[in-house]
Formats: C-alpha cells, structure tokens, sequence
C-alpha cells in the first residue's frame, strides 16, 4: 500500500548481494523472478528501475546474461511498474527535443503512482521507536497496523491475547516462519538471525497482557535483539483503554518503563486503515457543507478533506479507486427478484466504494444482502454533487 518496492522476501531462490539495492516496483516481480532463474550463479548487485525501466546489475555476468536480461528491461517498459498491467514508458515533457522530467512505465490507473509513496507518521514511529510504543486506537487497527507492515515488506507477527507462554511462543513462530524454542526471546532471536533484519512485533488488545509473564518476555527479548548481535525488534502495543496502555509505560515496575504513548488521531489512521479516512471524508462533508457550521469549523474540516484527497491520490485503496462514479454504477449489476424492491449486493460492489458506501448509509433500511437500489443510486449522484462543492469550496480556502 505504501512501499511498492520488490523485497527480498519476495525472491527467496535468488542470490541476492548482501548490499543488494531493491528499487524496482513489484508490477515488475514476474520478470525479475523470470530473470533469476536464467542468472545462475552470478550475484544480484541491484533491481532497480532506471529512466523508466528495470534494470539488474549482476557480479560477475556474461555476454549470454546480459542479453537475455536486456531483452526482459526492454519488456518492462510495457508493463506497469505498480500493478504489472499493461502499461507505457511516460514523462513529463520535453526540454530541448529530448524527455524530461519523471520518467516511469505505468498504466492509466496509476499513473500519478510513485514506488514509495507516502510514510504514514505511525508507522514511520514504529519503525524508529527502538524501546517499544504504545497506541491507543480503535480495536481493529492493530490488524491494519500488521498488514500495512506487511505490504511494506517487513516481517511481522501479531500477538493476540494468550494466558500462555507456550501459546505466545507459537503463534510468533508460526507467522515467522520458525520452529518453536523453549522460551520466547530464544524463539525471536532465532528469527532475527535467520530474517537478518528488524521484526515488527505487533501485540493486539495489549492491555490485557498488562500483568501478564508475556510482557516481560517480549522486554528481555526487545533487550536482546537491539543489540549489536542481532537486527532489531520493534513492538507496538495497541489497545483501547488508554489508562491502562499509560500504566505500563508509566509505572517504574512496568517492563515497559518509558515507553511512548500514543494517542493516534483519525488523520494519522486514514492513512492505512480505509473506514477511518471515509468516515473522515464523510464527517468533514458534513460539516464543511453545512451552513450551520462556523467559518473555524469549516475551515478545520476543508482541511481535513484536503488531507483525504491527497491521500486517495498517493495511498488509494481497492482495485476501484480509480474508478468514476458512472463507472461504478456501470460495473456493479443490480438484482432484479419478482415481488421485490431492486438493489445491489454488499459482495458486488469493489473497494474503496463498498466502505464508502457504507459508511454513507449508515441508518438506512437494507435486505440481508445489500441495499435496496434506489440508495445506491442516490449515494452515487450525492457524492459526485458533494465532491463538486468540494473542489469549489477547496479553491476558495483562503476565503472561507
């Protein structure tokens, strides 16, 4: 979602430089796991994108190599670097006859989409937060923190609430990919020299591990793989009940002791988690449109909706964030039952518009599979009327 970057994990078989530089989009994984089954021995020094094309550097390659990795570089440049569609080399003009500008090889959807977009301020904390971080935050983003890990190519293991150490043991084990050892920090260590690289330990519902023996283990082995021996672990413990999150960062007996808190905001969350930024566009509609609301109220929620747009075009989420209105409308088929009220069902309508949907019309009546049509039509024209008062209203901040 936020690092569209080929990882090593994505290309196991290959003999990958242990300084080995990966900047090329995963639109491109198949041809570059296509390209290492023709290398052989030779070292991969680097998978990158060069003017708009991939590019693999080899130590040592041969005449035979380099030919047949010329010809898939020439293939990348009809293939989109993000999504691996159909796509074309593009830039942004031209300066003195020649291409200028950014050049990429991308399809129409993504066009605007860089390799590394933008680093959500929670996760970019997480990453930099050595001594572990406590977030408050709504029950499911300790998920959503995981797959946004996940996506950014980073280890990751979600501890969920356990009595037990054996069970604490296994489910770290299991997502890393590990066998079970006898003790916890011993199970995480191995991972860490095995991965050879910083593991993510994200605990859900964390304050009910507040007295828990577990606690205290994942703090002898955050201790231990900080260390010069090992590569690094970073644990978030995200729950709901704030009091109890500041107790054991706070507490001079707490294993914790000193750990930040923090108490996330519905922007930094709209960021990766696509129910908190719609209801953050669908509370600022609201508000910015209204004629009740205050000039400070609406000036405060124009800017929030700036921040929506500008993620929907840097981070967009689903396989239909590029899609219009009249495109959707087109695409999702509408159920026609003798006796009964047309309407669209839930598992028909594609990302982000079924979340949006749904937040819209919270409140209305539905049948057990969808929404009546007639709801869903009205939606789709609101939200082009809404978006239109938006950009005009956005194009007049300074005046509001």
């Amino acid at each position: 979602m936020f690092n569209f970057y080929i990882s090593a994990c994505d290309l196991p078989a290959a003999k990958l430089a242990a300084d080995v530089r990966l900047y090329a989009g995963r639109g491109w994984l198949a041809l570059v796991r296509e390209a290492t089954a023709i290398i052989g021995d030779s070292e991969i020094m680097a998978i990158r994108e060069d003017a708009g094309a991939l590019r693999i550097e080899l130590t040592p390659s041969t005449p035979e190599q380099r030919s047949a990795l010329h010809e898939i570089e020439e293939r990348s440049l009809r293939i989109c670097e993000i999504c691996g569609e159909r796509g074309k080399l593009r830039y942004e003009g031209m300066n003195n006859g020649r291409r200028a500008g950014w050049h990429r090889t991308r399809c129409e959807r993504h066009v605007n989409t860089r390799t590394s977009s933008v680093v959500p301020p929670i996760l970019d904390q997480i990453a930099n937060t050595c001594s572990g971080l406590f977030i408050h935050a709504p029950a499911a983003t300790a998920q959503v923190i995981a797959d946004a890990l996940r996506a950014a190519g980073k280890p990751v293991a979600v501890l969920i609430e356990s009595d037990k150490m054996e069970t604490a043991i296994y489910q770290v084990a299991i997502q890393l990919k590990i066998s079970e050892l006898h003790t916890l920090p011993a199970t995480l260590e191995q991972a860490s020299t095995k991965l050879g690289k910083p593991i993510y330990l994200v605990v859900e519902r964390a304050e009910r591990f507040e007295r828990s023996e577990i606690t205290y283990a994942l703090k002898s082995a955050r201790d231990s793989l900080n260390s010069s021996e090992f590569f690094g672990l970073r644990i978030v413990f995200v729950g709901t009940d704030f009091t109890a999150l500041r107790r054991m960062a706070r507490l001079s007996s707490a294993a914790f002791f000193g750990a930040d808190v923090l108490d996330s905001s519905p922007e930094e969350r709209s960021v990766f988690d696509l129910a908190e930024r719609e209801q953050m566009r669908r509370d600022g509609l609201r508000i910015a449109l209204s004629h009740r609301s205050s000039t400070q109220e609406r000036r405060v929620a124009l800017l929030d909706l700036a921040t929506v747009l500008r993620l929907d075009r840097e981070v967009p989420f689903g396989t239909a964030a590029h899609l219009s209105t009249e495109e959707i409308r087109g695409l999702v088929p509408v159920i026609v039952r003798e006796g009964r009220i047309p309407y669209v069902r839930d598992a028909d309508i594609p990302e982000p518009w079924a979340r949006r949907f749904g937040i819209a019309s919270i409140g209305s009546t539905r049948v057990l599979a969808g929404a009546y049509v007639h709801d869903w039509e009205n939606f789709l024209r609101l939200w082009d009327e809404e978006h239109v008062r938006l950009i005009d209203a956005l194009e007049n901040l300074e005046d509001v």
